[in-house]
C-alpha cells in the first residue's frame, strides 16, 4: 500500500489548459489543491466554474490576457476559503465593477497589477471586509471613490504605485484602526 504524496499546488502555463485531460486531471485532486496558478496559459471561458469546484482552494494568481467577461462571478463558489488573489496582466479589464468580489470574505490580500483598470465603481471593495493588504500597481486608474475602502476596516497596507491617481479622500480611511501605509510613488515595504 503506498502512500500518495499530498498535492498542494497546481501550476498551468501556457495553453495546457486547453486540453480536456488537463481538466479532467485536475478534477480527480480538486480537494486537495490549496493554490491555483494560470500563467500565461488562456482558460477556457467556463474558468469561474473550473475555478469554484476547488473547495479548499486559499491562493489564486491569474496572469494571462482573458476576456474581460470571463472574471465574471469568478469567485462565487470558492470565495470562503480564498486567502490571497493576484490578477495580473488583464489588458481585457477596464474597470472593477462591485460585485466582482463578492463573498470573499476571508481574503486577506488582493494584488491586481499591470492591468488596464481605468475606473473602480463605487463599493467594489464592500465585500471584502477581511483584506489587511492591497497591491494595485500599475494600472491606469485616475479617480478612486469617496467611500472605496469605507467597509474594508481591516485595511492595514495600500500599494497605489503607478496610477495617475488624482484624488484620494481621507474619508476613505475614518474609522480604520489598523491602517499603517498608504504608497503613491516610488517602492513600497510591505
Amino acid at each position: 500500500f503506498q502512500k500518495k504524496p499530498q498535492l498542494v499546488g497546481i501550476y498551468l502555463a501556457q495553453d495546457l489548459f486547453q486540453t480536456n485531460d488537463t481538466l479532467l486531471a485536475l478534477e480527480e485532486v480538486k480537494d486537495q489543491i490549496r493554490r491555483l496558478d494560470f500563467e500565461g496559459c488562456r482558460p477556457p471561458d467556463s474558468i469561474p466554474q473550473v475555478v469554484g469546484k476547488f473547495s479548499n482552494l486559499t491562493r489564486l494568481r491569474l496572469t494571462f490576457n482573458p476576456p474581460a467577461e470571463c472574471l465574471e462571478g469568478m469567485f462565487q463558489a470558492s470565495a470562503g476559503s480564498l486567502e490571497r488573489i493576484e490578477i495580473s496582466g488583464c489588458k481585457a479589464m477596464d474597470e472593477l465593477p462591485k460585485g466582482m468580489f463578492k463573498n470573499l470574505r476571508n481574503l486577506r490580500e488582493l494584488i491586481m497589477m499591470d492591468n488596464n483598470i481605468t475606473s473602480i465603481e463605487e463599493g467594489a471593495f464592500d465585500d471584502l471586509v477581511s483584506l489587511k493588504k492591497l497591491h494595485y500597481v500599475d494600472n491606469k486608474t485616475k479617480y478612486l471613490p469617496n467611500s472605496l475602502f469605507n467597509k474594508t476596516e481591516n485595511i492595514e497596507k495600500i500599494d497605489f504605485r503607478e496610477n495617475p491617481v488624482k484624488y484620494l479622500s481621507i474619508d476613505n480611511f475614518t474609522g480604520h484602526r489598523k491602517f499603517q501605509t498608504l504608497c503613491l510613488v516610488g517602492r513600497c515595504r510591505f
